[in-house]
């Protein structure tokens, strides 16, 4: 992560999954900024841990997660959107290097659409890691 100049304190530093690692992680928190890393798929035993340990540990904690969601209807198409968010990071995979962890958020988006008699369906998420904390969950 070359762009990170010794003067980017007070900033911060986002990048998509290709530059969620653990030393850009390091480089970010060392310049005194903060970081958001976005976590798929091409990282994929670190993803598939985290997505099962996110969901284990908001059924064993769910006070410890915050929950967002909205639901948008247009014409055919009905979309349900859930963000959760959680400052609980102790049970993040190789915690101890990935310097300034401090809070991870999956959003999930549900999307069906009709066309004719034909229904599409389709799920995604998306997930993130930040340097930043957001407060406890109520």
């Amino acid at each position: 992560m070359t762009l990170i100049a010794n003067d980017s304190g007070g900033c911060v530093i986002t990048t998509d999954a290709a530059g969620c690692q653990k030393l850009n992680a390091r480089k970010v928190v060392d310049c005194k900024a903060d970081y958001v890393f976005g976590l798929k798929g091409n990282q994929k035993n670190m993803h598939d841990e985290f997505l099962e340990l996110f969901d284990k540990c908001q059924r064993q904690h769910p006070n410890r997660f915050a929950t967002f969601g909205t639901v948008e209807k247009n014409g055919g198409r009905y979309e349900r959107r859930k963000c959760i968010q959680t400052d609980y990071v102790e049970w993040f995979p190789e915690i101890d290097e990935w310097k300034g962890l401090r809070s991870v958020i999956m959003v999930g988006k549900e999307l069906d659409l009709s066309v004719g008699d034909v229904v599409f369906k389709g799920i995604c998420s998306r997930e993130f890691l930040f340097s930043l904390a957001f407060g406890k969950a109520a």
